[in-house]
């Protein structure tokens, strides 16, 4: 239940007691989700809306076939076909509204109405939704545009998901490179406007939703309208000031997840790890590490493990290559996201069967204030190298090829940094990191995880971000605060854990007799790129003669001793795959002309 909102859903996972879902006046009836386990086990969403939607002869995603579940007046909903012995999808009453949404609450409703603008500002923490009913649609993502939701309008149509590979496998029309924005992903990981790197698709920003309604005259109308900005959404809470107020915030975040008995916390030893496991240290968390056995990052979470009492596990990591997820990470991510990926899809695919849910952290940066540093008029052209720090990469020259879209993109994040001129410049930085980086980024990346281990974001809990967001500079720069408040809890709960020199050292000098080379954070990389050089080499073509030309490169450049996790390969061979897989489809209907956002 989503206090406050006039609507609500129930869900599978965690099940709200029957006072709480029958008590308020405000609720709507709910479909059991135990009855709908085809949607409330998908953890991903597909629909259409319009005139002539139909569903395609058969839809198979990342290895995962789908079907469709209800439609009616001009709307159609996919989800993955059903589990042997699973109770089938019943069909949705004529008349009456299909809400489904991923993410954290997660369920399927069935109501009068579609949410309402108000309904949206209520609701906390990451979602994707979609909203249909006859003659009208709604589709929208969190405050953040944490949650991702794609969309494409062709003259008659409006399709739309949680993934983009998901919606390029139901839509007919051209699938054309954005260069901009292909600039944007190889350079900072980025997406800075609404459209993707596929010309015609776009994707909802932060607070943002859009309305598709079949007019009297049978045309469709789509606009996109924002219900709440960030701006507004994080002054909502008091700020933090102090470890006290820190600790109530995070538990708080903590105990609206409502965790099972079978939590995998994906521990790596780090700042948000240990804050999650702290924070959460009564609701039976085990911990899961996945990276190569000499690797800091597996070395600081066992200690950590041990220190604070928690069962841990180790995943078999020694083996895997980048062919290994890549039908997942292109199938589900439509090229948006790297092969980077492919070292976290090894311990959730791992985790799967083993537990029922994975809690990440992973918005620490921002929150906390890592990238403040320690000067609160902070220079702009400082933000500019975080969000765009691989113009000069040792393996390709992409200042030369994206010369002009590097222009086009300090001139959007310039544009983006005046529009919020009136906040003190570290909470424009912020606000920027939250809406750029982390939410296009870090969260496509754990919805991709997600496919298979479904995942709890504590950080994304409005109070928490919007204290933070208010929190004085001098407790944020350097993490500062965020430091005394991790130990300030392992002194409360007893924890004697601390980060020193000398367990690295002993690991460097171990590594370097064993490998040749200074431990890695996570990865030996040299060792899955030369496991995964076959895969590479037949991949190497897509048409797209700029893109190929950057993937050579990146490929001729690699050194067999080097450590760096992100040659710029990574970014381009999801690209390739999924230009090569959609691009030369036969038989694709054309797109609307202009190919424009609404």
């Amino acid at each position: 239940s989503w206090p406050g909102s006039p609507w609500h859903a129930t869900t599978a996972e965690a099940p709200m007691p029957h006072d709480e879902t029958t008590a308020r006046p405000d609720a709507v009836p709910a479909i059991d989700a135990r009855a709908m386990p085809a949607l409330t086990r998908a953890r991903a969403f597909v629909g259409a809306f319009g005139h002539g939607v139909a569903p395609p002869p058969r839809l198979v995603v990342a290895g995962v076939p789908f079907t469709a579940v209800a439609g009616h007046d001009g709307w159609l909903a996919w989800a993955p076909e059903p589990a042997s012995g699973d109770t089938p999808t019943p069909a949705v009453r004529r008349g009456v509204a299909l809400h489904v949404s991923s993410g954290r609450p997660f369920g399927l409703t069935a109501a009068d109405d579609l949410p309402t603008p108000d309904a949206l500002r209520s609701v906390d923490g990451k979602f994707s939704l979609a909203s249909m009913a006859p003659g009208r649609c709604r589709i929208a993502t969190d405050c953040l545009g944490a949650g991702s939701v794609y969309y494409r309008v062709f003259g008659d149509a409006l399709v739309f998901s949680d993934h983009l590979g998901l919606l390029l496998e139901v839509t007919d029309g051209p699938v054309e490179p954005n260069r901009l924005a292909i600039a944007a992903l190889c350079i900072g990981q980025l997406q800075l406007t609404s459209e993707t790197h596929v010309r015609g698709v776009h994707r909802l920003g932060a607070g943002e939703y859009l309305d598709a309604a079949i007019a009297p005259d049978t045309t469709l109308q789509a606009r996109v309208r924002p219900y709440l900005s960030v701006v507004d959404a994080l002054p909502s809470s008091p700020a933090i000031d102090g470890v006290e107020a820190l600790d109530a915030a995070f538990r708080e975040g903590i105990l609206r997840e409502r965790f099972g008995p079978r939590t995998a916390l994906m521990l790596s030893g780090g700042r948000d790890s240990r804050a999650l496991a702290l924070v959460g240290h009564d609701q039976g968390f085990e911990g899961v590490t996945y990276g190569s056995a000499l690797s800091t990052d597996m070395m600081w979470a066992r200690r950590f493990a041990r220190a604070a009492g928690l069962r841990h596990h180790r995943v078999p990591y020694e083996d895997w290559s980048f062919g290994d997820h890549a039908e997942v990470i292109v199938g589900l991510g439509g090229g948006a996201q790297g092969l980077q990926i492919a070292n976290n899809l090894v311990g959730y695919a791992w985790a799967e069967g083993r537990f029922d849910l994975g809690v990440v952290g992973y918005m620490g940066d921002p929150t906390m204030g890592s990238h403040l540093g320690l000067d609160p008029q902070t220079p702009d052209r400082l933000f500019f190298d975080l969000l765009m720090g691989r113009t000069q990469p040792a393996d390709v020259a992409l200042a030369e090829i994206f010369a002009p879209e590097i222009d086009d993109m300090r001139s959007i994040i310039h544009d983006r940094m005046a529009a919020l001129r009136d906040l003190p410049r570290h909470q424009a930085h912020r606000i920027l990191d939250f809406t750029i980086r982390q939410s296009t980024w870090i969260s496509g990346m754990f919805s991709t995880c997600a496919w298979h281990l479904p995942l709890a974001y504590p950080f994304f809990h409005r109070p928490l971000l919007a204290g933070m967001f208010q929190a004085d500079f001098n407790l944020l720069a350097g993490q500062s605060l965020y430091d005394r408040w991790l130990a300030w809890k392992q002194a409360q709960l007893g924890i004697r854990y601390r980060k020193t020199a000398w367990p690295e050292r002993l690991l460097s000098l171990r590594t370097r007799m064993s490998k040749g080379m200074w431990p890695p954070t996570r990865v030996y990389w040299p060792e899955v790129y030369a496991r995964s050089r076959p895969w590479l080499d037949a991949q190497l073509d897509c048409g797209i003669d700029y893109i190929d030309r950057i993937t050579r490169e990146s490929m001729r450049a690699m050194r067999p001793d080097s450590n760096a996790d992100d040659p710029v390969l990574c970014m381009t061979m999801p690209l390739q795959l999924a230009f090569r897989r959609w691009g030369g489809r036969p038989g694709r209907r054309q797109a609307d002309a202009t190919g424009a956002a609404p």
